[in-house]
């Protein structure tokens, strides 16, 4: 067993059905876990319109995947189609999209593991404006996602069609009592979240007083977006940014900060020795 988060309070705010990877990886580094699920993956509001475009995946030329969360809705679809229509390449955003619908039986590309953004996809070869040109390409992703892709890709000439396969939403049984005694005690380190809608989740369900102790605590996030999110929220430390969503990339993160932490209080904390 790893002892690199011996002693390390960690709050992990990741819905409860998708928790227990992150919860199970820090607690074999020696960390240990409150569990706080700020975010509930829910079915979208229009679920005859997200299967509506789901409709339009046949036919095209690549579908795109932004977010694990969609394989939820896509389940049913393949079943009731007989799987992932034939000829239709699929990209995804982040090794746990990728992973999530290939448990589907989705081919999703294996080339392209370091994009965890959309402006990373954007890079790739497969959809550059000659690749791209009249071809109709589906975006799976939740209620709300990024722009940037779609207009990107329209851009460039593709034919768009976006399917909104979920929404997310603050859990009904959240409970910023128990939050906020957790922040006033001492028991968290560091909170940890992976997506914007997380962050600003807990921001909303405190009061003032619980506020400051959140924006006074260290937080974990896992992209550039989110750090600039936590700053205007108040933040008063810089975030740590983890290279990616994954388990193993936000344990790497939260074993580097504990590092430069644990080294830096011992060196506050000894006293140098005097001269006789």
């Amino acid at each position: 067993m790893s002892t690199a988060l011996k002693g390390l309070q960690v709050l992990v705010t990741r819905p409860a059905a998708q928790a227990g990877a992150l919860a199970d990886a820090i607690e074999a580094a020696g960390g240990s876990v409150r569990s706080f699920p700020a975010l509930a993956i829910l079915p979208p509001q229009d679920p005859s319109a997200a299967c509506a475009a789901l409709d339009r995946l046949p036919g095209s030329a690549l579908a795109i995947v932004t977010s694990a969360n969609v394989a939820a809705l896509l389940r049913p679809w393949l079943a009731a189609h007989g799987g992932w229509p034939d000829g239709v390449g699929c990209l995804a955003i982040g090794g746990a999209s990728a992973r999530a619908v290939r448990e589907l039986g989705v081919p999703v590309a294996h080339d392209t593991p370091w994009a965890l953004r959309s402006e990373d996809l954007l890079a790739t070869p497969a959809l550059a404006a000659g690749c791209v040109y009249g071809r109709r390409i589906v975006i799976l992703r939740g209620e709300g996602g990024r722009e940037l892709l779609g207009a990107e890709l329209e851009r460039r000439g593709a034919e768009v069609v976006i399917a909104e396969l979920y929404r997310r939403a603050l859990p009904p049984d959240a409970d910023p009592q128990r939050l906020a005694d957790w922040l006033r005690d001492g028991a968290i380190d560091i909170v940890t979240a992976s997506s914007n809608e997380s962050l600003t989740n807990l921001f909303d369900l405190l009061d003032a007083r619980g506020r400051e102790s959140l924006l006074s605590t260290p937080l974990l996030v896992v992209s550039p977006r989110a750090a600039r999110l936590a700053r205007d929220l108040g933040w008063s430390h810089a975030p740590v940014i983890a290279t990616g969503a994954d388990a193993a990339a936000i344990v790497a993160a939260l074993a580097g900060w504990h590092s430069a932490r644990t080294t830096e209080h011992t060196t506050h904390t000894i006293t140098p020795a005097t001269t006789p």
